[in-house]
């Protein structure tokens, strides 16, 4: 099968500097991070031109898609990434998602998503940082998920749904809840995180009691760039194919 996906192809011809069909396969070998934009292509399509590209890059350690159907073909084929970004996509079965146990690092922006159940219980307890942000639906991510990730150090949800009945994650360094709604309570189980370092929240949030008491702790800031600027490679894009 050839590869018909047009972004993918202009990619490797930029990051190889040669046309497409000179790149060899020990080239290939070479790529460690991937960006696949399927934009424009029908889902089997795709999945087919995935499927090939990933046969061809066998030491990925993380991928990047962007407007993708994600099969569960797919994500069997992406044993051993460590980080995962994806970008207004969506998986074919949310109840059955089985993720690398190497991964350690999720991104998902803008993506839709029906039930964060079935991913977030997929997860591995290798898990260090999860970045969810205004995803394209209003479906809840329900804190208590997430509590048997003990690596788990960044926890950023902004602009999500989150049901915070309870949020006992005991080794979370820096949380970010920009645009998303919390009140007193949250702000009560926060103060609780025994590890936490910064908090991200909207600044609307400043004057409650809570964020007062907890701003003489820790670090409490309404801007993510600050974080951002720190830790490269959360929403980091640059020096991916």
């Amino acid at each position: 099968m050839q590869i018909t996906n047009e972004k993918l192809k202009l990619q490797l011809q930029v990051l190889f500097n040669k046309p497409f069909e000179q790149i060899t396969d020990e080239e290939y070998r070479t790529l460690t991070n991937l960006t696949i934009n399927s934009h424009g292509l029908q889902p089997e399509e795709a999945e087919k031109n995935i499927m090939e590209i990933l046969g061809k890059c066998p030491n990925l350690e993380s991928i990047r898609f962007i407007e993708t159907y994600i099969t569960k073909r797919v994500l069997g084929a992406i044993k051993g990434i460590k980080k995962l970004n994806l970008e207004k996509c969506a998986f074919e079965d949310e109840k059955e998602i089985v993720l690398p146990v190497e991964l350690n690092g999720i991104e998902a922006i803008g993506c839709f998503f029906d039930n964060y159940d079935g991913l977030l219980s997929s997860l591995p307890e290798t898990v260090e940082t999860i970045y969810f942000s205004f995803p394209a639906d209003e479906s809840t991510i329900k804190a208590n998920l997430l509590e048997r990730l003990k690596k788990l150090r960044v926890l950023i949800l902004d602009g999500c749904i989150v049901d915070f009945s309870s949020l006992n994650l005991n080794e979370c360094e820096y949380l970010s809840l920009l645009n998303t709604d919390i009140d007193e309570s949250v702000i009560e189980k926060i103060s609780r995180l025994p590890k936490l370092q910064k908090l991200f929240i909207s600044n609307r949030y400043n004057p409650l009691p809570g964020v007062l008491e907890l701003s003489k702790r820790i670090d409490v800031k309404n801007d993510l760039s600050e974080y951002l600027y720190e830790e490269p490679e959360i929403g980091d894009s640059t020096k991916k194919v």
